[in-house]
Order: C-alpha cells, then sequence, then structure tokens
C-alpha cells in the first residue's frame, strides 16, 4: 500500500474484487444459432436440445410442400377412363300401318275415299291409251300428283257385281300385289298395282281401255 496515497490500495482492491464479480456473472456467452450435432430435429423435439437451436427454414419449407402434395393427391379425383362415343341418334319408330292384312285394307280402300286419299302414292303413275292418237292408239304413261287425282281412283268392289264388272287379286312378280277389275267380254278393264313401302299403297293404274 503507498503511505503516501492510502485510499489507492483500497481502490485498486475494489476494481479487482469487481472485476472477479463480473466475470463470475456473465460466464462464458451462449452461442444463439449455432445447431447441435447430438440433436435431430424430430416431431417432439428434446427440450435440451431446443433451447438456442434454429431449425433450418429450408428443410421445414420442403417438409410443408411434400405433405401438401401427397394430401392433394389422395383428394385427387381418379381420372375416369375414356367413355364409349356417344351412341348414335336412333331413328324414331315408323307409325304402325292402319291395316296389315291385304283383303281387310283393299275392302276399305274401295269403301272410302279418304282412306284413298291417305293411301295412294304421290305422284301416282298412270298408265292409258290416247285413243286419239292415229293411225293406232298409243299407250301414255304419266305421273300424275295427287292433287289432280280424280276421286274416287276404284270403283267399290262390293258393287260391281250390280254392274256387270267383275274382280280378281293375285300377286305380282315384282312382290305387289294386283287387282283386276273388268268388263267380260269387252275391252273394259283397269289394273292397280298395290305395294307396301312399308304400308300398302296405290302405286300405278293401268287402264287398258280402248
Amino acid at each position: 500500500m503507498d503511505a503516501r496515497n492510502p485510499g489507492a490500495g483500497t481502490r485498486a482492491v475494489s476494481k479487482k474484487a469487481s472485476k472477479r464479480r463480473t466475470t463470475a456473472v456473465r460466464g462464458p456467452k451462449p452461442e444463439f444459432g449455432r445447431i447441435d450435432p447430438g440433436c435431430r430435429v424430430e416431431s417432439h423435439p428434446d427440450p435440451a436440445c431446443s433451447i438456442g437451436t434454429i431449425s433450418s427454414p429450408l428443410r421445414a419449407h420442403r417438409v410443408v410442400l411434400v405433405s401438401l402434395a401427397l394430401v392433394l393427391a389422395a383428394c385427387a379425383p381418379a381420372s375416369n377412363p375414356a367413355g364409349p362415343p356417344a351412341a348414335a341418334t336412333q331413328a324414331e319408330p315408323a307409325a304402325a300401318c292402319p291395316i296389315e292384312n291385304f283383303d281387310a285394307f283393299i275392302e276399305r280402300f274401295g269403301r272410302e275415299i279418304a282412306f284413298q286419299e291417305l293411301t295412294t302414292s304421290n305422284p301416282l303413275v298412270v298408265e292409258r291409251y290416247d285413243t286419239a292418237a292415229g293411225p293406232e292408239p298409243r299407250r301414255v304413261v304419266q305421273e300424275v300428283a295427287l292433287a289432280d287425282v280424280v276421286w274416287p281412283v276404284m270403283p267399290r268392289l262390293d258393287l260391281l257385281g250390280g254392274r256387270g264388272r267383275v274382280y280378281d287379286i293375285a300377286p305380282t312378280a315384282e312382290g305387289r300385289t294386283e287387282v283386276r277389275i273388268r268388263t267380260p267380254d269387252t275391252s273394259d278393264q283397269q289394273r292397280y298395282l298395290f305395294g307396301q313401302s312399308p304400308c300398302w299403297q296405290l302405286q300405278r293404274v293401268v287402264d287398258e281401255s280402248i
């Protein structure tokens, strides 16, 4: 101790003691931000390793992206296989024919003019002899529009006997059915040809009268 300055020694001792207290209180500085190699990042991290440890942001970001991708893949609906091509629109079935049996058809055809108009083809093919042509009659074939047909186009079959006429019905080689009406021993004869397309209808009239 300095005899000339008795307080100097006391201040020096106080500074040393203060320095020792400061060093003892502070201790070694913790190194924040440094990852302990012995610690692993788990879903439930060890509390002893969590203090002063910062997990990698990049790794956490990747984990989030992978989890999101798995969730989206699980929720995405399975793609349906290509279905068969749309079926073509089916044609509407044709209306049922009013009468299928020809005998019943021809009886009604001769009796009802309205039914004749309904079941005669348009145009109607008409064959006849032109007696005005010289020097001999000439056969003429015409297509007559339905509006120009003279009705009734065929007489009633059940009334022919009272007029001295007869009729017969026979199939033709073309798959049609022919009704022939005639006056015996004369050239007065008409042939009516009926076909199915798909229902019965009068398609041709051949007048062989001269």
